[in-house]
């Protein structure tokens, strides 16, 4: 029972979480374009649910100058679902971040951006009865910082990094590396900690990145 309740809890109360881009140093007229996937465990006091959720996220961003950096996140996900008796619930989300980088220098980022995002919560029954509400959407300005390593060559543009963004309903931590392949190709590993109210997302994630 506990763990269905925390379930329906977090259908309603995990508002604002998206796949944040990995941190990078581009250089101007760079653009880059990655995907990256999440499953985090749902925490909330003692009580954890693991893999509760599954998240896809889609990001491209282009250095404008020496100093500015934009960028354009777009996250799905699905909770899951839920029985309580004969009523299945299930909930899916919608996010898009927009977001400017300014690179202090070579190592240091500051972040802003705004994220729209979108909860929809399905209820139906074994009889064929179904409905769906959006119970939340809105948009949500964020602030954070960056910090990034170089540890690669320019044939292989690697880096270790680390994020926080803040907005008024939630804190997201990001620490991770982007390993190239190549001059183009990187793969990301990362462990991120979310928290939203009471509740808890935290586990490590992973993705693909393509640099023109």
């Amino acid at each position: 029972m506990k763990k269905l309740l925390l379930t329906l809890a977090a259908l309603t109360l995990m508002t604002s979480v998206a796949v944040a881009a990995p941190i990078m140093d581009l250089q101007k007229d760079q653009v880059v374009a990655g995907y990256n996937y999440w499953s985090p465990d749902l925490k909330e006091g003692s009580h954890t649910e693991a893999n509760a959720l599954t998240f896809n996220g889609l990001y491209l961003a282009t250095a404008l100058d020496k100093n500015i950096i934009i960028g354009l996140d777009y996250s799905t996900a699905n909770l899951g679902s839920a029985n309580f008796y004969d009523l299945h619930f299930s909930s899916d989300y919608n996010m898009i971040d927009l977001n400017i980088n300014y690179k202090v220098n070579k190592n240091i980022q500051l972040i802003a951006g705004n994220r729209n995002y979108s909860n929809t919560v399905t209820v139906s029954t074994s009889s064929g009865y179904s409905s769906s509400d959006d119970i939340s959407s809105m948009n949500k300005i964020f602030y954070g910082a960056g910090i990034t390593l170089d540890l690669g060559t320019a044939k292989k543009p690697s880096n270790l990094y680390a994020s926080i963004l803040h907005s008024d309903i939630f804190t997201d931590k990001q620490v991770g590396v982007n390993l190239g392949l190549n001059k183009n190709i990187a793969l990301n590993i990362n462990y991120r900690q979310y928290n939203e109210d009471n509740y808890t997302l935290e586990s490590t994630g992973g993705g693909i990145s393509y640099r023109f």
